[in-house]
């Protein structure tokens, strides 16, 4: 994943693990800088060379967090997303739960 970090160059990347794969992503970025835990356990910001990072929970665990489900850590991980880089409009990212489905959805608005 290192390589593939270097070799792409984002400007963010999403982490939809929950806190289990911790070990692993501090094992694979030891250079992490600004590292902060912005919901402890639940949403957790650092950097990878120019790369804006946010590890939350998977998108289809039914956990929540300080009584927050996992859809509204995605709304804020796309909100510092687009606060770093803003996007033109037509390429804003939203997340919609999905109750039924128990999963929450990434997508593009026109």
């Amino acid at each position: 994943m290192r390589f593939e970090v270097e070799l792409l160059q984002p400007d963010a990347i999403v982490f939809g693990t929950g806190p289990s794969y911790d070990i692993a992503i501090k094992e694979t970025f030891p250079l992490r800088t600004d590292s902060l835990a912005l919901v402890p356990r639940a949403l957790w910001r650092f950097r990878v060379g120019n790369a804006m990072c946010l590890r939350m929970q998977h998108p289809q665990s039914r956990a929540k967090v300080q009584g927050r489900s996992v859809a509204s850590f995605y709304e804020e991980a796309f909100s510092l997303i687009q606060q770093q880089a803003p996007m033109a409009p037509h390429e804003n990212l939203t997340v919609s739960d999905a109750p039924a489905m128990g999963s929450a959805s990434l997508s593009a608005l026109p």
